[in-house]
């Protein structure tokens, strides 16, 4: 079972995502939250395999504290879900320490499928 946590600041998209993953037969989402804040409580609190992350969280930019993220929770697999199209913007998360990066205006089945392709690494 792969566990998720999902930080995402749009309440209906958040709902959607989680709603996907619990309905995964492999997946489990453990946590969610539109707050930046809390994601560093929540890695430690759930060490999750995967914290799908919204690239800005309340207007703050979440690839300026994945570092940090990442040193709480050296466990975790971060997938960047960003509604931003631009290659710099790939790139910048990549180089910041994301296992992969996917857009909002793809399809449901690309946050699923970077879920388990990050888990394979």
């Amino acid at each position: 079972m792969i566990n998720v946590l999902v930080a995402e600041d749009s309440d209906d998209l958040r709902a959607a995502v989680v709603t996907l993953i619990n309905e995964e037969k492999d997946m489990h989402c453990v946590g969610d939250t539109a707050c930046l804040a809390a994601v560093a409580s929540m890695v430690q609190q759930f060490a999750p395999h995967v914290v799908v992350l919204d690239v800005e969280l309340q207007g703050e930019s979440s690839l300026m504290h994945l570092s940090a993220l990442r040193a709480l929770a050296p466990q975790s697999k971060f997938v960047i879900f960003s509604g931003h199209s631009p290659p710099q913007f790939m790139r910048g998360a990549i180089a910041a320490g994301a296992a992969a990066y996917v857009q909002k205006s793809g399809n449901f089945d690309e946050i699923l499928n970077a879920i388990r392709a990050v888990m394979q690494t």
